[in-house]
């Protein structure tokens, strides 16, 4: 019996969509934005895999377990367009339910700089389900970051405006001066 949707039928037809590998799909996320963080902070940052339940972040910076920021890691085919093209259009980007995001190499910028939000977009649903996903597993004891892209896109970082000061105070002493800066 074929399991796998997409194999070539009668005539070299596809036979539908292949199904996505979530877990896999998932895995390859978060390694993929464990690069992603290394390339803008000083840390070594690894996939926890959920091996200590549902309330552990998707990356963590083993070295520095104290850090106090849970990474929810978060890649989609679609659906993040807008997020992705206001981020590329605007340093910072804050939205009506007071969600900060910006692309991550602009992270320690927009921290650092303090720079005021350039744009102030509506609820993004998809965004801000991440994000309270996030603050839920983080269970009150960590600041929530979200790292999220599209596929064939650049990483976005998501965090809350109440969470700005704690964020750039902990996130502060790791990130990497970029050269464009």
């Amino acid at each position: 019996m074929n399991t796998c949707f997409g194999e070539p039928g009668p005539g070299g037809r596809s036979s539908g969509p292949r199904p996505v590998n979530s877990r896999a799909k998932g895995k390859a996320g978060e390694l993929e934005a464990c690069r992603a963080m290394e390339g803008y902070t000083t840390l070594q940052w690894e996939r926890t895999a959920q091996r200590w339940g549902n309330a552990t972040p998707d990356i963590w910076a083993p070295l520095k377990p104290t850090l106090g920021v849970h990474v929810e890691v978060k890649r989609y085919k679609e659906y993040l367009a807008t997020p992705t093209r206001l981020a590329a259009e605007h340093d910072l980007v804050q939205t009506s339910d007071d969600l900060f995001y910006c692309r991550l190499h602009n992270l320690r910028r927009v921290l650092i700089g303090g720079h005021p939000p350039h744009f102030h977009a509506t609820v993004h649903n998809l965004v801000s389900g991440f994000m309270r996903q996030a603050w839920r597993d983080t269970m009150g004891s960590n600041i929530p970051l979200v790292l999220m892209r599209q596929d064939r896109a650049e990483w976005l970082a998501m965090w809350r405006y109440h969470d700005d000061d704690l964020m750039r105070n902990r996130l502060e002493p790791y990130l990497k001066v970029i050269d464009a800066e």
